[in-house]
């Protein structure tokens, strides 16, 4: 489980990466709540996944639906969002390599 964790650690803070190339033109109190509402939503929802399976599940139903539903949601946003960020990165990283490859001279 703690694999998972930081896993899941991981690849919120590389889609956040993306959302603050994105948040650059703001202003930096924006850049600020939008970063402590981003953490706080994920943050809640990790937790909420976590306490799961301590929920008693005829009392709490909804709010163990409402959790994981919430978390799928916002879990499948960040895998799309991280498909277009990798292939930037792969696309950056091929790029990067091939400078080191010497131009051909053209023989005259």
């Amino acid at each position: 489980m703690a694999f998972v964790a930081v896993l899941y650690v991981a690849f919120d803070i590389y889609i956040f990466q993306a959302l603050r190339v994105v948040m650059s033109d703001y202003s930096l109190v924006v850049r600020r709540v939008l970063s402590v509402v981003y953490f706080a939503i994920s943050g809640v929802l990790f937790v909420g996944i976590m306490m799961y399976n301590q929920l008693d599940p005829k009392q709490f139903a909804n709010l163990r639906l409402f959790i994981t539903t919430a978390f799928f949601i916002t879990l499948i946003g960040k895998l799309i969002a991280a498909l277009f960020v990798l292939f930037d990165d792969v696309r950056r990283l091929v790029t990067w390599i091939a400078s080191f490859v010497p131009e051909k001279k053209e023989e005259a």
